[in-house]
């Protein structure tokens, strides 16, 4: 009798760290998948700040041009 209650808890703490260890996975998990969606989203902000930087000056510098092409600076806008 004594050996069949020690298998039985045995078997409850087995359950107990396994139960344990599965929250602990799906947290990770959750954590993983959040980190992710954050790195993408930096990558797209960074690549799109990076290509405003790029053309608005271009954009501006053929405005310019175009203008003093044209005789009215305001006219290359």
């Amino acid at each position: 009798m004594e050996n069949q209650t020690t298998l039985i808890e045995n078997t409850i703490e087995k359950l107990e760290n396994y139960l344990i260890s599965s929250v602990e996975l799906y947290k990770l998990k959750a954590i993983k998948t959040y980190i992710d969606l954050i790195i993408k989203s930096m990558s797209r902000i960074i690549t799109i700040i990076l290509l405003l930087i790029i053309f608005i000056p271009l954009e501006l510098s053929i405005a310019l041009w175009l203008g003093e092409s044209v005789g009215k600076t305001y006219k290359g806008f």
